[in-house]
């Protein structure tokens, strides 16, 4: 599958961005080995015994020194965000 001029263009409407050409370039050549990868995922087979057969392997870093906080009120104390029910309010990033 490939894209063509008017899917880009109609990608940067949708996004909200307008790109310089060499911008449109980069952003094309990026989106290109995205649709490269998921159509090799159509070539996947699946053994009978599923997802067992298949080693998938995590290439996001894991997060260390994180903290586990066991009290979730003095967390919701500390937000300056709007709270109904233990939980925070935030405005949609959208409206």
């Amino acid at each position: 599958m490939k894209l063509t001029d008017k899917e880009l263009a109609r990608l940067q409407k949708l996004a909200c961005i307008k790109l310089s050409p060499e911008e449109q370039v980069k952003l094309w050549n990026q989106l290109q080995n995205i649709i490269a990868f998921l159509d090799k995922l159509q070539e996947i087979k699946i053994a009978k015994n599923g997802w067992k057969s298949i080693k998938i392997e995590n290439p996001l870093r894991t997060l260390e020194g994180m903290k586990k906080f066991e009290d979730a009120k003095a967390l919701l104390q500390n937000v300056k965000h709007e709270k109904i029910n233990n939980s925070i309010v935030i405005k949609s990033v959208l409206s």
